[in-house]
């Protein structure tokens, strides 16, 4: 029997026309690690959804034909019943926790299942021991990185021994160490007879580890592809279907080469000396070799998660203040709030800056050049969803609609965060467009990111954190 079976389904959302998704015919068996992808939009997260039964309690839709998660049917099942079937690891895994005690957050699901805590304690120790979880018990969440909260949330889906484990863009945000990290529990998953369903834009790392990859296009699902078949595509053939690489090779070799270091004079267009990071509480986080840039670029930042690069960004929008150092503009030395009037943050969970009713209305909020919404919404996709609430929107469009409203800002130096995270090769490839678009047009563009074919592609110099 399968684990998952489809048969003749269609799924819709009721604020849409469009179909979510189409599947003929799909059966998926334990122990399979199935990859779904395809462009930003295309259905992959709504699969994830009907799998782990958020549809149709938490979000709403008509759908005909069958959809069975074990022996679970679509709509005749409460969303209770698959929490003892299918574990789910969100994208941003800071929006399941529930306890600050990562122990806590680990037990929480046997605990809302109302298990003797003798057996709960057992099966921290067989869970902790599989994922190799042992280092993290006891610790506070917000003071882990990125990728331990992410194994950390693998281990709360993983307690009670799911039939299905279910992962959403898991590695979007995360460096290259937290990314063997989650290869490495998928496959631990899979030896441990779990089926594992991931919806990932980011490939390479799958490699060997895919059973089958499930290729979506505008919610329908086109193609089902064996790992041999999916591996023999080469890098061209992958972008033409909008899909990430699956070789970085030569994309790593680039980002090398353009790590370096820079020369420093305040007389510059933009220039740091001696800055140091870190919070009030804080001592130096991290101290920031003197740098100078004298004409308009793009400067990645790169590095390991909880370096201190997303402190440095924000210290340079002046949203936080250098615990050391001076800032200079064109000569001038600079104040955290003319640093913040001078720069515009595209933040790495973009639903924080999301304040309007429809995506035209988030674009031109604040907007100086208004005069480019239009070229701007139709390279970035964005003309059928403007009229869309902007938090209906996936990950990736969120990301995009915000970068629009960078471009439309008119400021000077723009700071994006993790641009493409949730984001598909095509996506990723207008991102790269659009920043060096705005190089011409005399902006200065610091990108932090982990996405070796971003940096490679877009970037001038590479700061490494």
């Amino acid at each position: 029997m399968a684990v998952i079976d489809l048969t003749n389904f269609t799924f819709r959302y009721p604020f849409s026309e469009e179909t979510a998704v189409a599947v003929s015919s799909l059966e998926i068996s334990a122990g399979e690690c199935i990859v779904l992808c395809g462009k930003s939009g295309s259905g992959k997260t709504t699969f994830t959804r009907l799998v782990n039964g958020l549809v149709p309690e938490v979000y709403e839709g008509k759908w005909k034909g069958s959809f069975q998660t074990d022996t679970l049917k679509l709509g005749q099942s409460k969303i209770e019943d698959y929490a003892s079937i299918v574990g789910s690891v969100f994208q941003n895994p800071n929006t399941q926790f529930f306890h600050l005690d990562s122990t806590k957050e680990i037990a929480f699901p046997c605990e809302n299942a109302g298990m003797d805590p003798d057996e709960i304690y057992t099966k921290i120790d067989t869970v902790s021991a599989n994922l190799e979880l042992q280092d993290l018990l006891n610790r506070n969440l917000f003071k882990l990185s990125g990728g331990e909260r992410q194994k950390v949330a693998l281990g709360a889906a993983a307690i009670h021994e799911p039939k299905v484990v279910v992962l959403d863009e898991p590695t979007s945000n995360l460096d290259a160490a937290a990314i063997a990290m989650v290869a490495h529990t998928i496959r631990q998953l899979k030896a441990k007879g779990m089926t594992v369903i991931v919806a990932e834009h980011r490939l390479e790392y799958l490699n060997g580890i895919a059973d089958r990859y499930c290729y979506f296009e505008a919610g329908e699902l086109k193609t089902v592809y064996s790992q041999e078949s999916f591996l023999a595509l080469n890098n061209d053939q992958l972008h033409q279907k909008g899909l990430r690489s699956t070789d970085l090779a030569s994309y790593k070799e680039n980002v090398q080469k353009l790590i370096g270091s820079f020369d420093f004079s305040t007389d510059s267009l933009l220039a740091g000396e001696e800055l140091a990071i870190g919070y009030k509480k804080q001592a130096v986080l991290k101290e920031i070799p003197s740098f100078s840039i004298d004409e308009p670029m793009i400067i990645g930042i790169m590095g390991a998660n909880g370096a201190g690069k997303t402190t440095f960004i924000k210290s340079l929008a002046g949203l936080l203040k250098f615990k050391q150092g001076k800032v200079y503009w064109k000569g001038k030395s600079q104040t955290a709030k003319q640093m913040l009037k001078r720069c515009f943050l595209v933040m790495q969970d973009v639903h924080y800056q999301l304040f309007s009713e429809s995506v035209k209305n988030e674009i031109l909020l604040g907007a100086q050049n208004p005069e480019r919404y239009d070229e701007v919404i139709d390279l970035l996709d964005l003309r059928k969803l403007e009229d869309r609430h902007p938090v209906s929107l996936s990950g990736g469009q969120q990301q995009r609609v915000m970068i629009a409203a960078a471009i439309c800002s008119g400021k000077d130096i723009l700071i994006f965060d993790e641009p493409t995270s949730g984001l598909d090769y095509t996506n990723m490839e207008n991102v790269t467009k659009l920043m060096k678009r705005l190089k011409a047009m005399g902006k200065i563009i610091f990108v932090i990111t982990h996405d070796q074919e971003l940096a490679a592609k877009s970037c001038d110099k590479i700061m490494n954190f």
